[in-house]
């Protein structure tokens, strides 16, 4: 079982279109790179959504194949996602339940005419979950969790058998930890948590 996040095996590349390419990993999952040419810095602004959105289709599209019949599935939050979600409805009849990591994610499945069940009810297992990145760096090693389902999104992940990221070259930075990264935190253990991320050499910001 897989429990916790994990760079992809850049082994098996998977052609998505001319320029694209889907690493895939068949046990972590499938993370969408795009490689684009110098002359993208010359495109402007509105070809540049084009294309972002047209990559974040890619990446979602690439997703698909793990939904296998009979699934339980996890999904995530985030731009990237609300594409899948878009493209749910043709894999329909391959799924069982599925799980939403938050509201806003609920709102959209329902918005598609899927009944949203909770972890619970699917007795604690998900899989395949399905979710972006904030961030990546070439090793395909991740950063997750930097928004404000965070704390869902780690639930779900942890629970499912297997977890498949999908994210777009927009992701990909030299170092990871270009942003705060945020950590959920119950009030009675505000200091006790501060105290352990002080010797992870980390400062913490409330």
């Amino acid at each position: 079982r897989q429990r916790r996040f994990a760079g992809l095996n850049p082994a098996t590349k998977c052609p998505l279109s001319s320029g694209h390419f889907c690493f895939r990993d068949l046990q972590h999952g499938t993370i969408g790179v795009d490689r684009l040419s110098s002359a993208a810095n010359f495109i402007d602004r509105g070809d540049r959504q084009r294309m972002s959105s047209d990559k974040k289709l890619n990446a979602a599209t690439a997703s698909l194949e793990f939904i296998e019949a009979g699934v339980t599935l996890g999904v995530g939050t985030g731009s990237t996602v609300n594409c899948l979600i878009e493209l749910l409805p043709s894999v329909r009849d391959r799924i069982d339940a599925v799980v939403s990591s938050s509201i806003d994610t609920t709102r959209r499945l329902e918005e598609q005419g899927f009944e949203v069940s909770t972890l619970n009810e699917t007795g604690g297992r998900v899989d395949p979950y399905i979710d972006g990145a904030d961030e990546s760096n070439k090793r395909l090693q991740l950063i997750k969790g930097g928004g404000g389902a965070l704390t869902r999104e780690k639930v779900i992940a942890g629970a499912a058998r297997r977890f498949v990221c999908i994210a777009d070259d927009s992701k990909l930075v030299g170092m990871l930890g270009t942003f705060p990264l945020p950590i959920e935190v119950v009030p009675m253990a505000k200091e006790f948590v501060a105290r352990r991320l002080l010797k992870l050499r980390a400062q913490p910001v409330w």
